[in-house]
């Protein structure tokens, strides 16, 4: 008797986290380096997210580092007009603000960084966000730029939450921090 084996077609979906997305074109474009260059980061490659995204070059001070990209999205949802501005003239209780607050980490550990947490914005809403900050290089081997992303979901404000309004709405992540290896 003959067997044949029949071969499964798998389709594996899309990545639709936008941190593990970037994170992944990260390692492709890290490859045997340090780092991957600025000029591996294409927009094009990025075309679907890219309006979430954020360019940061660091400097010492470092609340003088400036941004050479926001995006769309991130900047509407963290009241920024332009994406000339430094780090010191973003609110820290913007989507923009959170997803920087561990920009020294990434420049000390030499390593991507992603968190999950939620802050409260100026309209009083409960904010549950998830960023990622990532290392470029433009010689391969210092940090000179980084790129990062960030999404939010907008929630109940803390008032409502405790008073039982929109119960079952707004559940949310903690805080949590944590080095990509």
């Amino acid at each position: 008797m003959e067997y044949t084996r029949a071969r499964a077609s798998i389709t594996v979906p899309r990545e639709r986290r936008l941190n593990m997305r970037l994170m992944a074109l990260w390692w492709d474009r890290r490859a045997e380096r340090r780092f991957p260059k600025i000029a591996d980061f294409d927009p094009d490659d990025l075309s679907d997210i890219w309006h979430h995204c954020f360019t940061l070059a660091p400097l010492e001070p470092r609340e003088r580092s400036t941004f050479r990209y926001v995006g769309d999205a991130i900047a509407a949802q963290s009241g920024v007009a332009d994406s000339e501005i430094t780090l010191d003239q973003v609110a820290a209780n913007s989507l923009l603000g959170q997803a920087t607050r561990n920009v020294d980490e990434v420049l000390s550990q030499q390593v991507p960084v992603i968190r999950s947490g939620e802050f409260v914005n100026d309209d009083g809403a409960t904010v549950r966000f998830r960023s990622i900050l990532l290392p470029l290089s433009g010689d391969r081997d210092s940090i000179e730029c980084v790129i990062g992303a960030a999404r939010s979901t907008i929630g109940d404000p803390p008032a409502a939450r405790r008073s039982g309004e929109g119960e079952g709405e707004g559940k949310g992540e903690g805080e949590t921090a944590g080095k990509a290896e």
